[in-house]
């Protein structure tokens, strides 16, 4: 996955903890914000498809507790259906709501 399109919905649709990890070795920002405020863990929580991107986001100190321009968290992005709930990387996103 190229580290272009960093930050982004397709990025984290695809990408796995490897590339999240090359990525941030050159340069990616782990807390970049959009036009509508999402950070990387925004795209991770709502697209991602395993819990290992999330965490490897959370390993290289993205904030869980940033908000969009909405006020929403990553937390709150995780769908009930999601793969993430109720696993350990849940509860990190969760518990920095409050």
């Amino acid at each position: 996955m190229a580290c272009t399109a960093w930050n982004s919905p397709r990025f984290f649709m695809e990408a796995s903890s490897d590339d999240v990890g090359r990525c941030l070795l050159e340069g990616a920002e782990p807390n970049a914000r959009d036009e509508d405020g999402w950070t990387p863990l925004h795209f991770a929580a709502r697209d991602s498809k395993t819990s290992e991107v999330v965490q490897a986001l959370l390993d290289a100190g993205a904030d869980p507790s940033a908000r969009d321009g909405y006020g929403r968290t990553a937390s709150d992005l995780i769908e009930e259906s999601s793969h993430l709930k109720g696993i350990d990387v849940y509860w990190q996103l969760n518990d920095a709501r409050y």
